[in-house]
């Protein structure tokens, strides 16, 4: 399993063909090259991250729950049976 980074700041390196590859900080942690990885958390611009997130589908429907009725059916209540 590959390595995920929180990238604090971009990153910029090439690749095997001289291609110049951008690395930018995400909400998500992301695969950097070894090289690249080692010198980033070196120089405090990226820190490892223990797992990646895995994305799985939720047992829950989409949609969110119906809010209670708030109508006010009970207002005008007394709740103190004292008074």
């Amino acid at each position: 399993m590959a390595k995920h980074y929180n990238l604090n700041a971009t990153l910029q390196t090439r690749d095997k063909s001289g291609k110049p590859v951008i690395f930018t900080p995400a909400d998500n942690p992301q695969p950097l090259p070894d090289a690249l990885a080692r010198e980033a958390v070196a120089r405090g611009l990226a820190t490892e991250v223990a797992a990646a997130p895995s994305p799985r589908k939720s047992a829950a429907p989409a949609s969110a729950p119906e809010p209670e009725d708030a109508s006010g059916a009970d207002e005008g209540a007394d709740d103190d049976p004292d008074a």
